[in-house]
């Protein structure tokens, strides 16, 4: 049974709204495979179409634009209600944040209210959120923005697919072409979904539910067993962070121990490597959202805002708001992060 409405002549249309500097080799990712479904099946599964805030063209993440593009409120005759979409995916990347006005959340609460499912993608969490229309369903996106999605009340899940009643999310590029793979299985059947995978070189899909990264200590290629567990500890508690001592008793060494472990393998102490992750979390939490200085600093257990802003402009060499302007400068400006 297809997860995605579909429309009288037996379709499954997708509206692809587009924000700007969203990923084009995600949104790529997503239509390459409904495309070839339809090759392989002969006729047309599935169709889609390109929408933006304003009906121009935006810049994706790497400069290039799509022209072919309407305005997200223009009736379109593929859709079941030429005024509504049957099925909306949102794709954002950099800057998820001030792209939405009150008439574009509005008609977002809209589609949630008429029950269309709703598709986010990498960090379309944001998004949504910010119109009202997760309502307490799990919700997953890039890893990059977990501290966003969390400083926002989202429930979010470290996956890299997850289906919540009516609301499908994925975290990037693989990530969405296995979802699509998932929809067009539950439209078009197992084997023409195993047919489109063979066709994309692509394994066939992975359990959506497998972590993203992996843990903390793996990626620094940290393989003793205990500064490992510890390294996880701190990287799992950043809001909350739990004291030298308790790190030390639950790895099963002494404070002392776990100090020499730590000078020994990374060169630093255990509360310098801490207190890093926590201003690194803070960094993502300052670039990817709104939220304000003391909100971040409580976000990251630091408590003060004033002292939040003297350890990171001790860690990065500039303040945090300056950095924050620096970076919308460089937005705005089409430059990227």
């Amino acid at each position: 049974m297809s997860l995605l409405k579909i429309n009288p002549t037996g379709q499954v249309h997708l509206d692809f709204l587009l924000l700007e500097q969203y990923g084009l080799i995600t949104l790529m990712s997503m239509i390459e495979p409904m495309r070839i479904a339809n090759r392989l099946n002969g006729d047309a599964l599935f169709s889609w179409q390109c929408l933006t805030p304003t009906g121009q063209p935006v810049a994706a993440s790497n400069g290039m634009t799509l022209n072919d593009v309407v305005h997200y409120r223009q009736p379109l005759p593929l859709r079941s209600d030429p005024g509504w979409p049957d099925n909306l995916v949102v794709v954002s990347s950099f800057n998820p944040t001030g792209q939405v006005d009150r008439p574009l959340r509005h008609w977002l609460k809209h589609l949630s209210a008429r029950s269309v499912p709703l598709v986010s993608v990498d960090t379309a969490a944001i998004v949504l959120a910010d119109s009202g229309v997760v309502g307490g369903r799990r919700i997953t996106g890039h890893w990059e923005y977990f501290a966003a999605f969390r400083a926002l009340g989202l429930d979010v899940v470290d996956s890299r697919v997850e289906m919540d009643r009516g609301l499908f999310s994925c975290a990037g590029v693989q990530a969405a072409m296995e979802l699509m793979l998932f929809l067009i299985e539950s439209h078009g059947g197992a084997a023409l979904a195993a047919q489109v995978a063979e066709q994309l070189v692509v394994n066939g899909t992975r359990h959506g539910h497998e972590s993203q990264r992996s843990p903390l200590a793996s990626r620094r290629s940290i393989f003793h067993p205990r500064l490992a567990r510890a390294v996880n500890l701190m990287e799992a508690g950043l809001a909350t962070p739990l004291p030298i001592q308790q790190i030390a008793a639950q790895c099963h060494v002494s404070t002392r121990q776990l100090e020499r472990l730590f000078q020994t393998v990374l060169q630093t102490s255990p509360s310098a490597f801490l207190l890093l992750l926590r201003l690194q979390n803070g960094q993502r939490l300052l670039l990817e959202t709104d939220l304000s200085i003391q909100r971040i600093a409580e976000q990251c257990g630091l408590g003060s805002g004033s002292y939040f802003a003297r350890l990171y402009r001790r860690q990065f060499g500039l303040s945090p708001s300056m950095q924050r302007q620096q970076v919308r400068h460089r937005l705005a400006a089409g430059q990227g992060l």
